[in-house]
């Protein structure tokens, strides 16, 4: 049996807040390329001001006296939905930290 973890981060890495009442999450692992995830939560176990781009999400696979950090992602949009029966649902998404890799690169010009 095992259990999942979500942890949401600074840019820096230091730790915000758990998001243990999630509605559901998905995450895609792709070797050499880029993943991604989406974690639907109630609006209020959020709050406003730590959804910010470029946050981090890590999402940690619990087994009896061990935990293994299954995907790390770079948050890079949020939305809020309302559906048929107005119940309000906030979905969290971004792209695993490949992406980073994935980005140009700009060197300056060096000067002696």
């Amino acid at each position: 049996m095992n259990d999942w973890s979500l942890w949401m981060a600074t840019k820096e890495g230091q730790i915000l807040c758990s998001l243990d009442r999630t509605l559901g999450f998905e995450f895609l692992r792709v070797a050499n390329a880029v993943g991604n995830f989406e974690i639907a939560m109630p609006p209020d176990e959020v709050p406003d001001n730590l959804l910010e781009a470029d946050n981090r999400v890590e999402i940690w696979r619990n087994f009896p006296g061990f935990s293994h950090l299954a995907f790390t992602g770079v948050v890079r949009g949020w939305k809020w939905k309302t559906d048929k029966q107005g119940v309000t649902i906030l979905t969290i998404s971004g792209r695993c930290v490949n992406h980073l890799l994935k980005r140009r690169v700009v060197l300056r010009e060096y000067s002696t």
